[in-house]
C-alpha cells in the first residue's frame, strides 16, 4: 500500500525538518514491522501556505493521505483548522497529525469536528516521533 504525506507549516525551515524527520521515521519502521515492509511511504508535498496544499489537492487527486498541518499559520487568513476541513472536503479519509507549539488550540478542532488523529510538539525529538508513528501517542493533549 502507498501512502502519501503532505506537510505544511508557515516556517520553511520547520517544514522541511518535519518532513525529513518523517520520511525517516517511516524508513525505520519498515525494519520494525512486516507489515510496514509492504508499504511505500511518498513525501507528496512540503508547503507553508494553505494555497499550496490547496493548489496541490486541486491538481492532483488524493486520498488517504496523510497530513502534518500547523493550526496557527501565520501566512494569509486562513489557519490550519480551516486547511484541515479543506482537506477533509476533498479526502474524506484523510489522517491529519496537527503540529502545534500551543496546546490552547486543541480544542477549536474538536469544537469544528475536524477529526485529528494525533498532536505533536513541533520540537519533537525524533525518538518520541518515531513512538508516535509507531502508534504510541506522544502528542500534546
Amino acid at each position: 500500500m502507498e501512502y502519501k504525506v503532505i506537510v505544511c507549516d508557515d516556517d520553511a525551515s520547520l517544514a522541511e525538518s518535519l518532513a525529513q524527520r518523517i520520511v525517516y521515521a517511516s524508513e525505520n519502521l519498515s525494519d520494525d514491522n512486516e507489515n510496514y515492509r509492504q508499504s511505500k511511504v511518498e513525501l507528496a508535498l512540503v508547503a507553508n501556505s494553505f494555497e499550496e496544499v490547496a493548489g496541490y489537492l486541486v491538481a492532483n487527486e488524493t486520498t488517504n493521505a496523510l497530513y502534518f498541518l500547523d493550526i496557527e499559520l501565520n501566512k494569509g487568513i486562513k489557519t490550519g483548522v480551516d486547511l484541515a476541513e479543506f482537506v477533509r472536503s476533498r479526502d474524506p479519509n484523510a489522517q491529519i497529525i496537527f503540529v502545534t507549539a500551543y496546546d490552547k488550540y486543541a480544542p477549536l478542532t474538536y469544537r469544528r469536528r475536524i477529526g485529528a488523529i494525533d498532536y505533536i510538539n513541533k520540537e519533537l525529538a525524533l525518538s518520541r516521533l518515531y513512538a508516535a508513528a509507531k502508534g504510541n501517542s506522544t502528542g500534546s493533549l
